[in-house]
This record gives C-alpha cells, sequence and structure tokens, in this order.
C-alpha cells in the first residue's frame, strides 16, 4: 500500500509542476496579449494603422489564459469561493465542502474535456481555418482539453487530499 502511495504522490508531484509550467505558460500568453493590444492602440489611434489580426489572435490567446491556468489556480488555491462563509466554518467542515465541490465538478469537467476534444478533433478532420489569419483552428481548440484536463487531474488531486484528511480523523 505505502509503494502505491508513493508512485500516486510522484504522479500528483509531477501533474502539479505541469500545472505550475501551465501557469506561467498563460502568465507569458497574457504579456504577450497586453503587448499586442498596446501595439494595436497605438497603431490604430496614434498612427491610423490597425492591423486584422490582433483582435483574433488575443480572443485565441484569452482563451489558452482561462483554460491553462486552472489546474494552478486550483493548486494554489487562488481560485474564487464565498470566503465570508466558508472561513468561518471549522477546518473538517471546509474538508467536506471541498469534497463535495470536486464530486461535483468531476461530471462537468469530463463532459468538456470530451466535447472540447471532439471539437479540436473534428476542426482538425474538416482543416477549418481562422477567417483572418488562417490558422488551423484545432490549435486554439486544445487549449480547452488539455487545460480542462490539468484541470481535472488537480482536482482528483485535491479531493485524494480531503478524503486523506477526513478519514485521519484529524480536526
Amino acid at each position: 500500500m505505502r509503494s502505491v502511495l508513493r508512485v500516486l504522490g510522484r504522479l500528483a508531484a509531477l501533474v502539479q509542476g505541469v500545472n505550475r509550467l501551465a501557469g506561467l505558460g498563460a502568465g507569458l500568453l497574457l504579456l504577450a496579449m497586453v503587448f499586442m493590444v498596446g501595439r494595436e492602440t497605438i497603431g490604430r489611434y496614434f498612427f491610423n494603422a490597425p492591423t486584422d489580426w490582433v483582435f483574433e489572435l488575443t480572443g485565441y490567446l484569452l482563451v489558452g489564459i482561462v483554460f491553462m491556468s486552472g489546474g494552478f489556480i486550483l493548486q494554489e488555491g487562488a481560485h474564487l469561493r464565498v470566503d465570508i462563509f466558508y472561513t468561518r466554518f471549522s477546518r473538517r467542515t471546509r474538508l467536506w465542502i471541498d469534497a463535495l465541490a470536486c464530486v461535483l465538478a468531476l461530471p462537468f469537467l469530463s463532459l468538456l474535456g470530451w466535447q472540447s476534444l471532439q471539437m479540436a478533433l473534428t476542426a482538425y478532420r474538416f482543416g477549418e481555418r481562422s477567417l483572418i489569419m488562417r490558422w488551423p483552428l484545432y490549435l486554439p481548440e486544445l487549449f480547452v482539453p488539455i487545460g480542462v484536463g490539468l484541470l481535472t487531474i488537480q482536482v482528483l488531486i485535491h479531493l485524494a487530499r480531503a478524503v486523506a484528511e477526513l478519514s485521519s480523523g484529524r480536526r
């Protein structure tokens, strides 16, 4: 049993490392987006030289930022919750709430991940391209199933930790 727990611990550490990299990547995408929007604003309003591609590309980057950062946000405990109530509960009650939230999130994440993967694969099969830049659409669409997959694994890790602490009997 200890060897299984050791393997699961290593797997959790690996996934959390990947989530950290995904969070860093999302931050870099945000920085790139800021520069692109700044360049577009200056070009459009000061030099009367707008571009066609900035709006389209920043939309794709926003999808990447949102979905690739989800697992990292959960890992860091930075997701949104109603703290005005949550912080008033005992540690054990908070663990039960966390576990329940994880259990409720798993079916939604599974469906979202599956459907978004199907969407990206369909875009790949049919050779769908973006309107302005003519980029293959499956590339930005892959942000969704990859990000949801990382978030789902992080939810499972979060659930396992909550259950382990609840079953240990610690208060």
